[in-house]
Formats: C-alpha cells, sequence, structure tokens
C-alpha cells in the first residue's frame, strides 16, 4: 500500500492525497495523521514508513497515478 501526499492544511490537520490499496486501486481524499497511523493496528506489514530518500515531485509525474488523475479531471479513461 502506498500513500501519495500532496498537501497538508495545518488548520484541519489532514493531508490531501492518492491512496493505493491492496487491490491495487486508488482514491484520493483527505487523510488525518491518525487514519494513517491506525493502519500498524494491522499488523508489523501495515507499520507506516517514510520514504527518507524522497523528492517531492508532481503527482502527474507518478506513473500509478496519471490514469486516475486523467479520469479525475476530465471524467474519461485513459488506462492503456
Amino acid at each position: 500500500m502506498n500513500w501519495y501526499l500532496a498537501e497538508y492544511s495545518p488548520i484541519s490537520k489532514k493531508f490531501f492525497g492518492y491512496l493505493e490499496d491492496p487491490r491495487d486501486t486508488l482514491s484520493s481524499g483527505s487523510y488525518s495523521i491518525d487514519d494513517i497511523l491506525s493502519y500498524s493496528k494491522r499488523g508489523d506489514d501495515w507499520e507506516p514508513m517514510v520514504d527518507e530518500g524522497w523528492k517531492p515531485i508532481a503527482a502527474k509525474e507518478i506513473v500509478k497515478l496519471q490514469g486516475y488523475i486523467e479520469l479525475m479531471s476530465t471524467g474519461t479513461d485513459d488506462f492503456t
């Protein structure tokens, strides 16, 4: 499972981003740090980790997100 967190609102204390779940589907939304950390209750394999080598990039540059972003922004899919 991968989280692609794009923004943080200090007012609502929520991150906006994309979630790739184990069924290999994508969804977007706002998640609190408690939402994210709650996955660790499912076991060690679910423990959230931070990629220390991560560098900021535009969501449109993440291959797994490109089709999803296209679908959400235009209403048409181009998953080919």
